[in-house]
C-alpha cells in the first residue's frame, strides 16, 4: 500500500514537471518579463520594446496572421490612434542568433519623437 502511494506521488511530480516544461516555451532571456497584455489567447510579455534585449515577446500566436495584428493592437494601446497620435514610418525584419524581430517604426505626435518598437516574433515567424 505504501509503495503504491509513493509511486502515485512520484508519477504526480513527474507529470507536473513535464506539464510546466511543455507549457513554457518562453526563451530563458524573457523569464523575468511580466505579462503586459493579452489578445484572446495570445500573450505579450515585456520589456519596454525599445531594443532587441527588451523586445516585446509575443507568446501563443500560431501564425503571422495571429501575431501581426497583436503588434498593431499594442501600438494603439501604448501610443494611441494611428495618424492622430503617432505616424507609422515603416516596418523592418531583423534577426539576432535564432531570434527574429519585427521592428515597427513610428513618430509620436505632437512631439515628433522617433520610436522603434521591437517585437520578438520567433515563435510564429514564417508560419501561415
Amino acid at each position: 500500500m505504501r509503495k503504491n502511494i509513493n509511486r502515485l506521488a512520484f508519477c504526480f511530480i513527474v507529470i507536473c514537471i513535464a506539464a510546466c516544461a511543455a507549457s513554457s516555451k518562453m526563451p530563458t532571456a524573457y523569464k523575468a518579463y511580466k505579462l503586459i497584455g493579452t489578445v484572446g489567447k495570445i500573450e505579450l510579455w515585456g520589456g519596454d520594446g525599445l531594443s532587441m534585449p527588451t523586445a516585446i515577446y509575443i507568446k501563443n500566436a500560431k501564425s503571422s496572421m495571429d501575431g501581426i495584428p497583436v503588434e498593431y493592437a499594442y501600438l494603439r494601446q501604448k501610443y494611441g490612434v494611428r495618424d492622430e497620435e503617432y505616424l507609422f514610418n515603416g516596418q523592418a525584419l531583423m534577426s539576432e542568433g535564432k531570434r527574429s524581430y519585427d521592428v515597427l517604426k513610428i513618430t509620436t505626435l505632437p512631439d515628433s519623437t522617433k520610436v522603434n518598437v521591437y517585437f520578438d516574433i520567433s515563435d510564429f515567424f514564417g508560419k501561415f
